[in-house]
């Protein structure tokens, strides 16, 4: 994954104006000539980096999560990932940092673009803390489906609250996930419905 110090000027110019155009226009709305004239560079230099307007901004998001991911591989062993603490203090702070990129990927309803690459980091954190040989096919699966379960889930509440206007505290969303998590999605939408009537 590139790190904005990796990036040439060229590929580093065409992610910021990719940005700038982004706040305004859903990425299929943006063509690849204002994307190059807001760059400052050509149409060959663009597609000398990118296949299209996807990938550009997929590699947006990647240099967006490049510091969750630099956590996330930095932790000493592969189960830490699914601890509460480490997703109260590296993941979830980040998406709930009211950062204008991130809400705006929310706003634009591309969350599923994070979605992706959390998994695929995932997935890449997973295999190179597996030792060679004790891969279950099986296991893989189920991890891939509670993965994608609880990925999308919280990108969901999240998207949910950026495109409320963040009326609730970050901590509280952050809490309602965790309680959620805990309990199961039965369990504490029965208690919310229990409150409800009171």
């Amino acid at each position: 994954m590139p790190t904005q110090k990796s990036c040439s000027a060229s590929e580093a110019a065409f992610i910021t104006a990719f940005w700038q155009l982004y706040q305004n226009e859903p990425t299929e709305k943006i063509p690849v000539s204002r994307i190059c004239r807001a760059a400052g560079y050509n149409r060959s230099t663009f597609y000398n980096h990118f296949r299209d307007i996807y990938d550009l901004r997929d590699r947006a998001v990647a240099l967006l999560l490049a510091p969750v991911r630099k956590q996330i591989f930095a932790l000493a062993d592969a189960l830490e990932l699914f601890s509460e603490d480490t997703a109260r203090r590296i993941i979830m702070p980040y998406f709930l940092s009211q950062n204008d990129r991130i809400e705006t990927v929310f706003k634009r309803r591309d969350e599923y673009v994070i979605g992706q690459q959390i998994k695929a980091n995932f997935y890449a954190l997973i295999d190179s803390r597996t030792p060679a040989g004790k891969q279950s096919p099986g296991a893989s699966e189920e991890l891939g489906m509670l993965l994608e379960y609880q990925v999308s889930a919280a990108l969901g509440l999240i998207g949910q609250w950026y495109r409320g206007g963040c009326r609730l505290p970050g901590e509280v969303i952050m809490n309602i996930l965790f309680e959620i998590s805990a309990k199961g999605v039965f369990n504490s939408m029965k208690e919310s419905f229990d409150k409800l009537r009171d």
